[in-house]
Formats: structure tokens, C-alpha cells, sequence
């Protein structure tokens, strides 16, 4: 009978992309949330909101894709 190993097997990946708006935002991102279906990030600020669509690319240069990032909050919140 083969004796069964209790020691975790870990498997790393050294693949990474850096997804970035398409503008500077003008605010420090405070908040980032993903939808379920997984296509857009909201991105949110003190004085801002933001989506970032993942699939919506501007350009790609290497590991760093610029995504379509539309403002969809007013500046200020009263």
C-alpha cells in the first residue's frame, strides 16, 4: 500500500499585468471593487468614482494594459 504525502504541494506563477486608466484620475484611489461577472473595476475616491473596463483596451505596452476608465460620479458629494 503507498503511503500518501501530507506535504502541501505549491505552485508559484511569476505572471502579472499592471492594469492602468486610461487618465489620471486626479483623486487617491481609496476603494476598488470587482463586478461578478469580472469586465470592469469601480474605482473609488473621496472625490470621485471611476470604472475601469478590463476588457476596454486603450493600448498595451509589454505587462501594462491602459484601460477605457470613464468618470461616472459627480466631483462632489453633498
Amino acid at each position: 500500500m503507498a503511503r500518501l504525502s501530507r506535504t502541501p504541494t505549491i505552485h508559484t506563477c511569476n505572471f502579472y499585468l499592471m492594469l492602468m486608466p486610461e487618465m489620471d484620475l486626479g483623486y487617491e484611489v481609496t476603494h476598488i471593487t470587482l463586478n461578478t461577472d469580472g469586465p470592469s473595476l469601480l474605482l473609488a475616491g473621496s472625490h470621485n468614482i471611476n470604472v475601469l473596463y478590463v476588457h476596454e483596451r486603450v493600448s498595451e505596452d509589454g505587462d501594462t494594459i491602459i484601460c477605457s476608465t470613464p468618470r461616472i460620479g459627480i466631483s462632489r458629494i453633498y
